[in-house]
């Protein structure tokens, strides 16, 4: 009885790592969390923009859900939605949020989504996505805005084409970007 418990621990762990090497390679993006630093200046920077309460954060690629925890808990007063692909971490943070009405988990590639419901986007991600994410705001995201811009808040790596509002003087760093309506 032992032996089999072990083996379909030892299969579970294997099948799990999988999982997040399939979609790390897939997304270009392992699930890894932001720093404390990076996610208090994020915070900073999202308090800065004296959002309305009914105001939308979206966080691309929320993996473990650290970072919305981080927001959460300092801007209790806005509603939050998490894109994650990768079913562990997907799992991980929908369970973290369970019961949570101001925090939904979508498990969805965000390069589907037009951030029609966004007032600000937060997102960790690797230099290949933050080109995808730059290209799939120009052309897809802008046109639905009905006059309001579009609010990115990046995370240690920065848009090649676009100049920030606002930037941390320490590296990796933080980035703030405003994005008009067409």
């Amino acid at each position: 009885m032992l032996e089999i418990t072990v083996n379909f621990m030892l299969t579970l762990v294997v099948l799990a790592a999988l999982s997040l090497l399939y979609y790390q390679v897939r997304t270009g993006v392992p699930p890894m969390p932001s720093t404390f630093r990076e996610r208090k200046t994020a915070s900073q920077f999202l308090g800065e923009l004296s959002l309305p309460s009914s105001a939308v954060v979206y966080e691309l690629g929320c993996g473990w859900g650290s970072l919305l925890s981080h927001l959460r808990m300092r801007h209790p007063e806005l509603r939050y939605v998490g894109f994650e692909i990768s079913l562990l971490p997907f799992f991980f943070s929908k369970i973290r949020f369970w019961g949570d009405k101001k925090v939904e988990i979508k498990r969805a590639d965000f390069l589907n989504s037009n951030f029609a419901e966004a007032d600000v986007v937060i997102c960790y991600l690797m230099r290949a996505p933050m080109k995808k994410l730059e290209h799939h705001i120009q052309r897809h995201c802008l046109s639905v805005r009905k006059g309001q811009p579009l609010i990115l808040i990046t995370l240690a790596f920065w848009l090649e084409n676009k100049k920030p509002l606002r930037i941390t003087s320490y590296e990796p760093g933080v980035a703030v970007y405003e994005f008009s309506p067409l």
